[in-house]
Protein backbone atom coordinates (compact mmCIF):
# COMPACT_ATOMS: atom_id res chain seq x y z
CA UNK A 1 0.00 0.00 0.00
CA UNK A 2 1.42 3.69 -0.82
CA UNK A 3 -0.14 6.93 -1.66
CA UNK A 4 2.23 9.67 -2.99
CA UNK A 5 4.56 11.91 -0.03
CA UNK A 6 5.82 14.54 -2.78
CA UNK A 7 5.34 15.06 -6.05
CA UNK A 8 7.89 17.32 -8.22
CA UNK A 9 9.03 17.97 -11.59
CA UNK A 10 11.52 19.26 -13.59
CA UNK A 11 11.41 23.17 -14.26
CA UNK A 12 13.47 25.90 -15.57
CA UNK A 13 14.22 28.70 -12.75
CA UNK A 14 15.32 32.62 -14.25
CA UNK A 15 16.63 35.10 -12.90
CA UNK A 16 13.95 37.36 -12.73
CA UNK A 17 15.53 40.40 -11.94
CA UNK A 18 18.53 39.84 -14.79
CA UNK A 19 15.64 39.63 -17.65
CA UNK A 20 13.89 42.99 -16.42
CA UNK A 21 17.30 44.32 -17.03
CA UNK A 22 17.81 43.64 -20.45
CA UNK A 23 13.68 43.84 -20.89
CA UNK A 24 13.97 40.29 -21.85
CA UNK A 25 10.87 37.46 -22.31
CA UNK A 26 10.19 34.48 -20.29
CA UNK A 27 11.98 31.68 -22.72
CA UNK A 28 8.80 29.41 -23.09
CA UNK A 29 11.07 26.91 -25.53
CA UNK A 30 14.14 25.21 -26.23
CA UNK A 31 15.30 27.81 -28.83
CA UNK A 32 14.63 30.93 -26.81
CA UNK A 33 16.28 29.15 -23.81
CA UNK A 34 19.18 28.93 -25.66
CA UNK A 35 19.19 32.75 -26.82
CA UNK A 36 18.22 34.28 -23.30
CA UNK A 37 21.42 32.32 -21.76
CA UNK A 38 23.30 33.29 -24.75
CA UNK A 39 22.28 36.94 -24.18
CA UNK A 40 22.80 36.67 -20.45
CA UNK A 41 26.32 34.62 -20.68
CA UNK A 42 29.07 36.90 -19.27
CA UNK A 43 31.65 35.30 -17.40
CA UNK A 44 33.47 37.99 -16.91
CA UNK A 45 31.90 39.16 -14.73
CA UNK A 46 31.28 35.99 -13.29
CA UNK A 47 27.74 35.08 -14.38
CA UNK A 48 26.64 32.17 -16.99
CA UNK A 49 23.80 31.64 -18.95
CA UNK A 50 22.70 28.44 -17.92
CA UNK A 51 23.48 25.75 -15.04
CA UNK A 52 22.35 21.78 -14.93
CA UNK A 53 23.00 18.81 -13.91
CA UNK A 54 25.82 17.13 -16.37
CA UNK A 55 28.38 14.86 -14.07
CA UNK A 56 28.72 11.59 -15.52
CA UNK A 57 25.94 9.05 -15.01
CA UNK A 58 22.49 9.63 -13.88
CA UNK A 59 22.79 13.28 -13.84
CA UNK A 60 23.39 13.73 -17.49
CA UNK A 61 21.27 10.69 -18.09
CA UNK A 62 18.43 12.45 -16.72
CA UNK A 63 18.95 16.00 -18.20
CA UNK A 64 19.30 13.87 -21.78
CA UNK A 65 15.70 12.04 -21.33
CA UNK A 66 14.58 15.52 -20.14
CA UNK A 67 15.93 17.53 -22.87
CA UNK A 68 13.83 14.75 -25.54
CA UNK A 69 10.86 15.45 -23.34
CA UNK A 70 10.65 19.11 -23.99
CA UNK A 71 11.18 18.39 -27.71
CA UNK A 72 7.51 16.58 -27.56
CA UNK A 73 9.81 12.85 -28.43
CA UNK A 74 7.42 10.30 -29.53
CA UNK A 75 8.88 7.05 -27.85
CA UNK A 76 7.75 4.05 -29.71
CA UNK A 77 4.93 2.15 -28.75
CA UNK A 78 5.21 -0.76 -26.27
CA UNK A 79 8.66 1.09 -25.96
CA UNK A 80 8.46 1.55 -22.18
CA UNK A 81 8.50 -2.57 -22.26
CA UNK A 82 10.99 -2.99 -24.32
CA UNK A 83 14.92 -2.23 -24.25
CA UNK A 84 15.11 -3.49 -27.61
CA UNK A 85 12.57 -0.64 -29.38
CA UNK A 86 14.53 1.91 -26.68
CA UNK A 87 17.28 1.34 -27.80
CA UNK A 88 16.60 1.50 -31.33
CA UNK A 89 15.11 4.81 -30.85
CA UNK A 90 17.97 5.98 -29.23
CA UNK A 91 19.80 5.86 -32.46
CA UNK A 92 17.47 8.23 -34.02
CA UNK A 93 17.07 11.60 -35.21
CA UNK A 94 15.26 12.85 -32.00
CA UNK A 95 18.01 11.64 -29.26
CA UNK A 96 20.77 13.18 -31.34
CA UNK A 97 18.98 16.00 -31.70
CA UNK A 98 18.69 16.72 -27.95
CA UNK A 99 22.83 15.49 -27.64
CA UNK A 100 23.40 18.50 -29.96
CA UNK A 101 21.32 20.75 -27.86
CA UNK A 102 22.94 19.69 -24.73
CA UNK A 103 26.79 20.12 -26.28
CA UNK A 104 25.10 23.78 -27.68
CA UNK A 105 24.09 24.60 -23.63
CA UNK A 106 27.41 23.44 -22.33
CA UNK A 107 29.20 27.06 -24.27
CA UNK A 108 26.83 28.93 -22.37
CA UNK A 109 26.97 27.32 -18.91
CA UNK A 110 28.83 27.63 -15.86
CA UNK A 111 32.48 26.10 -15.82
CA UNK A 112 32.54 22.37 -15.10
CA UNK A 113 28.86 21.83 -15.58
CA UNK A 114 30.13 18.49 -16.65
CA UNK A 115 31.07 17.38 -12.92
CA UNK A 116 27.71 19.28 -11.63
CA UNK A 117 25.12 17.20 -10.04
CA UNK A 118 21.92 18.81 -7.98
CA UNK A 119 23.97 19.84 -5.20
CA UNK A 120 26.72 21.75 -7.49
CA UNK A 121 23.81 23.11 -10.08
CA UNK A 122 22.05 24.52 -6.65
CA UNK A 123 25.01 26.00 -5.08
CA UNK A 124 25.74 27.96 -8.30
CA UNK A 125 22.17 29.31 -9.27
CA UNK A 126 21.78 30.09 -5.21
CA UNK A 127 25.28 31.87 -5.01
CA UNK A 128 24.41 34.21 -8.07
CA UNK A 129 26.51 32.51 -10.86
CA UNK A 130 24.08 31.53 -13.25
CA UNK A 131 20.87 33.42 -14.95
CA UNK A 132 18.96 30.36 -15.15
CA UNK A 133 18.83 26.46 -14.01
CA UNK A 134 17.09 23.32 -14.99
CA UNK A 135 16.58 21.59 -11.88
CA UNK A 136 13.99 19.95 -9.82
CA UNK A 137 11.31 21.61 -7.59
CA UNK A 138 12.15 20.00 -5.08
CA UNK A 139 15.76 21.21 -5.18
CA UNK A 140 14.16 24.49 -6.20
CA UNK A 141 12.90 25.56 -2.40
CA UNK A 142 16.35 26.20 -1.28
CA UNK A 143 16.71 29.33 -3.48
CA UNK A 144 13.94 30.80 -1.04
CA UNK A 145 14.44 29.17 2.20
CA UNK A 146 18.23 29.22 2.24
CA UNK A 147 19.33 32.02 4.32
CA UNK A 148 22.45 31.78 2.65
CA UNK A 149 20.69 32.30 -0.63
CA UNK A 150 21.69 35.50 -2.73
CA UNK A 151 18.39 34.65 -5.20
CA UNK A 152 15.99 35.14 -2.75
CA UNK A 153 12.90 36.80 -4.30
CA UNK A 154 14.38 37.21 -7.33
CA UNK A 155 13.41 33.89 -9.45
CA UNK A 156 10.58 32.85 -11.74
CA UNK A 157 9.66 29.16 -11.88
CA UNK A 158 8.65 28.33 -15.41
CA UNK A 159 7.19 25.08 -16.97
CA UNK A 160 9.84 23.14 -18.67
CA UNK A 161 10.33 24.38 -22.25
CA UNK A 162 9.49 23.27 -25.28
CA UNK A 163 10.53 22.81 -28.71
CA UNK A 164 9.25 24.59 -31.72
CA UNK A 165 7.09 21.65 -32.29
CA UNK A 166 6.50 20.55 -28.36
CA UNK A 167 4.06 18.92 -26.99
CA UNK A 168 4.26 20.34 -23.62
CA UNK A 169 4.12 17.31 -21.60
CA UNK A 170 6.12 17.55 -18.00
CA UNK A 171 7.39 14.42 -16.47
CA UNK A 172 6.45 13.56 -13.04
CA UNK A 173 8.14 12.99 -10.25
CA UNK A 174 8.30 12.38 -6.31
CA UNK A 175 7.44 10.13 -3.23
CA UNK A 176 5.68 7.62 -2.09
CA UNK A 177 4.77 6.53 1.85
CA UNK A 178 4.51 3.23 1.43
CA UNK A 179 3.85 0.36 4.14
CA UNK A 180 6.10 -2.95 4.35
CA UNK A 181 4.34 -5.76 2.86
CA UNK A 182 5.48 -8.10 6.03
CA UNK A 183 3.94 -6.09 9.22
CA UNK A 184 1.92 -7.71 12.19
CA UNK A 185 -1.44 -7.65 11.12
CA UNK A 186 -2.39 -5.93 14.65
CA UNK A 187 -0.08 -3.09 12.89
CA UNK A 188 -1.70 -2.92 9.39
CA UNK A 189 -4.53 -1.39 10.77
CA UNK A 190 -2.59 1.42 13.05
CA UNK A 191 0.04 1.88 10.34
CA UNK A 192 -2.98 2.87 7.44
CA UNK A 193 -4.36 4.73 9.65
CA UNK A 194 -1.72 7.15 10.04
CA UNK A 195 -0.86 7.03 6.17
CA UNK A 196 -4.72 8.07 5.36
CA UNK A 197 -3.74 10.90 7.61
CA UNK A 198 -0.57 12.05 5.88
CA UNK A 199 -2.40 11.66 2.90
CA UNK A 200 -5.66 13.54 3.87
CA UNK A 201 -6.20 17.01 2.54
CA UNK A 202 -5.48 18.59 6.25
CA UNK A 203 -1.88 17.12 6.15
CA UNK A 204 -1.14 17.82 2.56
CA UNK A 205 -2.95 21.36 1.80
CA UNK A 206 -3.69 20.36 -1.50
CA UNK A 207 -7.26 20.46 -3.50
CA UNK A 208 -9.86 18.27 -5.09
CA UNK A 209 -9.06 20.46 -8.51
CA UNK A 210 -5.57 19.24 -8.58
CA UNK A 211 -5.65 16.03 -7.95
CA UNK A 212 -5.25 15.58 -4.51
CA UNK A 213 -1.19 15.77 -5.87
CA UNK A 214 0.88 17.25 -3.04
CA UNK A 215 3.52 19.85 -3.37
CA UNK A 216 4.95 19.95 0.16
CA UNK A 217 7.20 18.03 1.93
CA UNK A 218 7.12 19.76 5.18
CA UNK A 219 3.50 18.07 6.59
CA UNK A 220 3.85 19.65 9.85
CA UNK A 221 4.10 23.59 8.15
CA UNK A 222 1.76 22.88 5.49
CA UNK A 223 -0.23 25.86 7.16
CA UNK A 224 2.71 27.91 8.33
CA UNK A 225 3.07 31.60 6.68
CA UNK A 226 7.02 30.97 5.76
CA UNK A 227 5.73 28.03 3.24
CA UNK A 228 4.28 30.79 0.95
CA UNK A 229 8.06 31.76 0.00
CA UNK A 230 7.21 28.63 -1.86
CA UNK A 231 4.09 29.16 -3.33
CA UNK A 232 5.01 30.12 -6.76
CA UNK A 233 6.26 26.03 -7.08
CA UNK A 234 3.05 24.66 -5.43
CA UNK A 235 0.91 26.87 -7.96
CA UNK A 236 3.15 26.08 -10.75
CA UNK A 237 2.90 22.16 -10.68
CA UNK A 238 -1.14 22.70 -9.40
CA UNK A 239 -1.55 24.65 -12.95
CA UNK A 240 -0.05 21.63 -14.83
CA UNK A 241 -1.72 19.57 -13.35
CA UNK A 242 -5.39 21.49 -13.94
CA UNK A 243 -3.95 21.59 -17.53
CA UNK A 244 -3.55 17.48 -17.75
CA UNK A 245 0.18 18.12 -18.90
CA UNK A 246 2.15 15.89 -16.35
CA UNK A 247 2.93 12.69 -17.30
CA UNK A 248 5.12 9.46 -16.13
CA UNK A 249 8.27 10.27 -15.40
CA UNK A 250 9.92 8.14 -17.75
CA UNK A 251 9.09 5.98 -21.10
CA UNK A 252 11.50 3.22 -19.33
CA UNK A 253 9.89 0.80 -16.69
CA UNK A 254 11.17 0.04 -13.75
CA UNK A 255 13.35 -2.39 -13.14
CA UNK A 256 15.99 -0.86 -16.22
CA UNK A 257 15.16 2.40 -15.97
CA UNK A 258 18.29 3.55 -13.59
CA UNK A 259 20.38 1.33 -15.44
CA UNK A 260 19.34 2.97 -18.43
CA UNK A 261 19.85 6.70 -17.67
CA UNK A 262 23.08 5.33 -15.65
CA UNK A 263 23.75 4.04 -19.61
CA UNK A 264 22.82 7.16 -21.36
CA UNK A 265 25.24 9.45 -18.56
CA UNK A 266 27.94 7.37 -19.21
CA UNK A 267 28.68 7.43 -22.75
CA UNK A 268 27.16 10.76 -23.51
CA UNK A 269 29.37 12.36 -20.87
CA UNK A 270 32.31 10.55 -22.65
CA UNK A 271 31.68 12.34 -26.01
CA UNK A 272 30.69 15.61 -24.75
CA UNK A 273 33.31 15.34 -22.55
CA UNK A 274 35.68 14.85 -25.78
CA UNK A 275 34.42 17.44 -27.54
CA UNK A 276 32.16 15.16 -30.00
CA UNK A 277 30.81 16.78 -32.97
CA UNK A 278 27.74 14.87 -32.82
CA UNK A 279 26.58 11.86 -30.45
CA UNK A 280 25.74 9.39 -33.21
CA UNK A 281 28.66 7.06 -32.10
CA UNK A 282 27.89 7.81 -28.08
CA UNK A 283 24.01 6.97 -28.67
CA UNK A 284 24.84 3.85 -30.63
CA UNK A 285 27.20 2.53 -27.90
CA UNK A 286 24.48 3.35 -25.17
CA UNK A 287 21.80 1.28 -27.39
CA UNK A 288 23.90 -1.70 -27.59
CA UNK A 289 24.75 -1.87 -23.85
CA UNK A 290 21.08 -1.14 -23.55
CA UNK A 291 20.07 -3.85 -25.97
CA UNK A 292 22.53 -6.30 -23.98
CA UNK A 293 20.37 -5.82 -20.98
CA UNK A 294 17.43 -7.35 -22.67
CA UNK A 295 18.89 -10.40 -23.63
CA UNK A 296 20.77 -11.42 -20.40
CA UNK A 297 17.85 -10.73 -18.61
Amino acid sequence: MAVPAYVAIDLLAVRRDLLDEEALSYPTNLDAVLATARQLHTPRHNRYGIVWGGSRGLALGHSFLFILSCMGAQWPQNGANSLELVSTFLTGSESVAAFEYLRMLIEVSAPGVLNGGSGETQAVFAAGSAAMSFLSSLDATRFELDINSKVKHRVAYLPPPIATRGRGKVPLDGFFLALPANLPPPRQKTAQAVLAALASPESTGVEEDVGRLPTSSLFSLIRDPEQARNSAIHALIASLTRQHKLVAPSPILPPHEIVVTQILGENLHDALANNAKNGTAALASAAKKIRSIGLNA
